[in-house]
């Protein structure tokens, strides 16, 4: 049965989406089958984002609906399976009936792993994502104001039932150079902060921006997916040293 991931943040802008798309890419290169589940209702991005967005002809409401098959519905590419995100929430759709969803996808595709990518903040995507999910990934830029947020979002975790041992952090656009300086909050700073356990730091990549602006597959030769991917062998249960560029 296929471990189902919410990857959420407390703001918007932090990159949340684009690491979904980063760890499903850095799971599919392990030869595993990962299932992403655009969540961001009305506003999705993950099919840009995968540059796909030609290929998406139906979303999940449509499979909720019964207008389409899931087979329809999921855009593959490269080992794995992108479920867009409709415009509106299907009537009557809860938490049980995305989990019910994600894991009869799964099932049939085959995937190892499912990734739901929550809409930004704790308002109701978000919500109906965490309710669906056993574990959660918080991804959090190093400041301030974002960490704050990270805080808010694992209370509203804790508060759904969800375990504090199967919610852990991302540390995104860290620079290595800014937390020496102090222009951005340290390591331990960020963990202190939102009580979080660490799975991974993501460097500051340019490339990754390069290709969120111009619809660009995302790259593999990138210190961001090389960082990815050392998150997706620690999610896969392998031993793998923390490195902090």
């Amino acid at each position: 049965m296929s471990e189902i991931y919410v990857v959420v943040s407390g703001k918007g802008g932090v990159g949340k989406s684009s690491m979904t798309a980063l760890l499903g890419r850095a799971f599919a290169q392990r030869g595993k089958k990962a299932l992403l589940i655009d969540c961001d209702i009305g506003l999705r991005s993950l099919d840009i984002i995968l540059d796909v967005q030609d290929k998406v002809l139906f979303s999940w409401g449509d499979i909720v609906e019964e207008l389409c098959d899931p087979e329809q519905a999921a855009v593959q590419q490269e080992g794995l399976y992108l479920l867009a995100a409709p415009a509106r929430l299907p009537r009557d759709f809860g938490p049980a009936e995305l989990r019910g969803l994600a894991g009869d996808c799964a099932e049939k595709f085959g995937c190892d792993y499912v990734f739901i990518d929550a809409g930004a903040g704790i308002a109701d995507n978000a919500m109906l994502a965490m309710g669906a999910a056993d574990k959660a990934l918080i991804v959090s830029t190093p400041d301030n104001v974002c960490v704050r947020s990270v805080a808010a979002a694992a209370d509203k975790l804790f508060e759904l039932g969800m375990d504090p041992e199967n919610v852990r952090l991302i540390i995104n656009r860290f620079d290595k150079k800014s937390a020496i300086s102090g222009k951005m909050l340290n390591v331990d700073d960020v963990i202190d902060s939102t009580g979080v356990q660490l799975i991974g730091a993501v460097p500051d990549d340019e490339a990754i921006e390069l290709c969120l602006h111009r619809g660009m597959s995302l790259p593999k030769s990138s210190e961001a997916f090389k960082a990815a991917a050392r998150i997706a062998g620690r999610i896969d249960g392998e031993e793998i040293k923390l490195r902090i560029k």
